[in-house]
């Protein structure tokens, strides 16, 4: 009876400290779990089906390019985190959104490292916006100690948490804010994936920053145009663009550009646009192009997630609803 006591207590000083061992790390060498985020401009991968994504598997530093170097750096995995919350989305905004982008963000640098990438690029323009200590200060000024503080808290709440579909990590696309509908990654991007389907997202059509103007003379986009190829532009600018279709989402799906048929995807890029949902008007020798939303619009939208959270949705709910079938673990 005394060495089954002996056994016992022995086993409760074990349980005691397995916690403190397993969790009482410091915030930057935390063991993460996985995640993912596509940005702007990304290019849409599809994972080979041989591999195995684990989604207890964890990562605990990441391998970042810094654009305006070229140097890569290593950083521990809530830094990163920390500092891609903060280049991607407004500090402003609910807590609850937040923690959203701060799970999505993980979600794709886990995604991208088990898919065998070795670095993500800190440029928005094909992975995920990172700024580091010193870009935070520069950012924030007086206000740095106080948003550092409420964004190593976000972080904290949610680290280790990851969007799942069919128990492995997605590609959790995201984006400023849309018309009114996120859109599919097959129409955007012609891949599709089963999560990143047209969902509603009404709280966009609020948004101060929904609508952009910008005007081209006949000359400049002529010059833009020619860079398209194959197409050929008549003598009169009212008939260089002719009949369109677009997605139930607004995303124009063709349009005729001197007799070539586009995407908007592509017209976007050669005319530099906001997004691919817009309308052009031509008219005193100016072509006045409106635009709706801002950046691919697949996946989670950030204003829309603002939305969602001040009408009462917490992160998870914010996440499942723009990642259609998933979950968050």
């Amino acid at each position: 009876m005394k060495q089954y006591a002996i056994y016992a207590a022995l086993l409760f000083v074990l349980l005691a400290v397995v916690p403190v061992l397993t969790n009482g790390m410091h915030p930057q060498q935390a063991v993460t779990q996985e995640e993912t985020v596509i940005r702007e401009s990304a290019t849409a991968r599809t994972r080979s089906d041989e591999t195995e994504d684990n989604a207890s598997e964890t990562i605990e530093t990441i391998n970042v390019v810094r654009a305006a170097s070229g140097k890569t750096e290593t950083l521990a995995v809530t830094e990163y985190i920390l500092g891609c919350v903060a280049g991607e989305m407004a500090l402003g905004y609910h807590e609850e959104a937040l923690k959203a982008q701060a799970v999505a963000c993980y979600t794709y640098a886990v995604y991208r490292t088990n898919a065998g990438e070795k670095t993500i690029s800190d440029s928005s323009e094909n992975a995920q916006a990172y700024l580091d200590l010193e870009a935070r200060k520069k950012r924030w000024g007086d206000a740095f100690a106080r948003n550092e503080d409420k964004l190593g808290k976000i972080v904290s709440e949610v680290r280790g948490k990851q969007i799942l579909y069919d128990g492995k990590p997605i590609l959790a696309a995201f984006h400023s804010n849309n018309a009114g509908m996120t859109e599919s990654a097959l129409v955007y991007w012609g891949t599709d994936y089963p999560y990143l389907q047209s969902v509603q997202s009404k709280g966009d059509r609020l948004s101060p920053d929904l609508t952009a103007v910008v005007t081209f003379s006949s000359s400049v986009m002529k010059s833009k145009l020619n860079d398209a190829d194959g197409v050929k532009l008549g003598k009169n600018a009212i008939d260089w663009f002719g009949i369109s279709t677009r997605s139930d989402a607004g995303t124009i799906t063709s349009i005729l550009v001197g007799g070539k048929e586009l995407t908007g995807v592509s017209l976007r890029t050669v005319l530099g646009l906001r997004s691919a949902n817009f309308e052009i008007k031509y008219k005193d020798d100016t072509f006045t192009v409106t635009t709706k939303g801002l950046g691919h619009g697949v996946g989670m939208s950030q204003y829309g997630a603002d939305f969602m959270a001040r009408q009462g949705s917490g992160y998870t709910e914010i996440l499942e609803h723009y990642y259609t079938g998933c979950t968050v673990a």
